[in-house]
């Protein structure tokens, strides 16, 4: 990299990577969300003590990668409830989740995690911004009659969103900006609902809601 600024986004690096920053960028801002450097500081601290890491999340999403970093080689990630029997036979286990996890697919993982292993210990670390977002679409899912999400089609927050939207048995719909509304799908809905993923800019949101108005 130039001897220039570099920023590290959101989802954090892994410490090889974040040492090798320090050393090479001509100055170093570290945007390392505060809720996954806790969990860094989690894994360090229960890898020291001799536990092995299993993740639930995205395998091959930045924050996992991150969180790979601190976990060692010995990690493991998981995806579904049913991805808990496929582990092998742990001894000190400690059973952690990507941020923006699904809220009610991590509390399964949690069940069987603990079914499976009884002597584990699993933490609670999807973010309560992520867990604000879920609970709010569920319940406005119920009481429209579609519901527009707003965000980047990379961004694994925003997709659990819509695939929260939808398993509510609704119409649902994501979109990037404004442009991509299908007016013509919703212009025979009475009330349709928006959210958005945790970093849609804001003037995002408000194109979108204006231009749902005119429909």
């Amino acid at each position: 990299i130039p001897r220039a600024t570099v920023v590290v986004r959101a989802h954090g690096v892994t410490p090889t990577v974040l040492e090798k920053l320090k050393e090479e960028a001509g100055e170093l801002i570290d945007a390392t969300c505060p809720k996954v450097e806790k969990i860094h500081e989690k894994i360090v601290e229960y890898v020291r003590k001799g536990f092995r890491v299993v993740i639930a999340g995205d395998g091959d999403h930045p924050e996992v990668v991150g969180l790979l970093g601190y976990a060692g080689e010995g990690a493991l990630i998981v995806h579904s409830p049913e991805d808990i029997d496929a582990l092998p036979n742990l001894g000190k286990v400690v059973l952690v989740a990507q941020t923006t996890q699904d809220e009610e697919n991590y509390e399964r993982i949690i069940e069987r995690f603990l079914s499976r292993f009884p002597e584990g210990e699993a933490l609670r670390t999807i973010c309560l911004s992520t867990h604000k977002r879920q609970e709010e679409v569920r319940r406005m899912a119920a009481e429209v009659d579609g519901v527009v999400v707003i965000g980047g089609k990379n961004s694994a927050n925003t997709r659990r969103l819509y695939e929260i939207a939808m398993s509510g048995g609704k119409k649902a719909w994501y979109v990037e900006t404004a442009d991509d509304i299908p007016a013509g799908e919703l212009k025979g809905l009475e009330t349709v609902g928006v959210t958005a993923g945790a970093s849609t800019p804001t003037w995002i949101i408000r194109q979108v809601v204006e231009k749902l108005k005119l429909l």
